[in-house]
C-alpha cells in the first residue's frame, strides 16, 4: 500500500480503513524510510490479518507504533 514510498513522511488520516476482510499487510509501510509517525490505527479491524512480515521494515524515522494488537 505505502510501500517504498521513502518521501513519504506525513500520513493522511487512515483510522477509518476498512481492513475487516484483509489478510495480508505485509510490507505495507517497508522503506518508508522518511515516515515519522502513523495516525492512529487501533481501530482497525484486524481480525482476519495473518500474515504482517516486515510492515514496518527499514522505516528508519518512526519514533513509536500505534497498538494494532487488537
Amino acid at each position: 500500500m505505502f510501500n517504498d514510498l521513502d518521501p513519504l513522511i506525513l500520513l493522511p488520516d487512515i483510522s477509518n480503513c476498512n481492513t475487516s476482510k484483509i489478510k495480508n499487510i505485509s510490507n505495507m509501510f517497508n522503506l518508508c524510510n522518511s515516515l515519522k509517525s502513523l495516525p492512529d490505527i487501533s481501530n482497525w479491524n484486524t481480525s482476519k490479518i495473518k500474515n504482517i512480515s516486515n510492515m514496518f521494515d527499514l522505516c528508519n524515522s518512526l519514533k513509536s507504533l500505534p497498538d494494532i494488537s487488537n
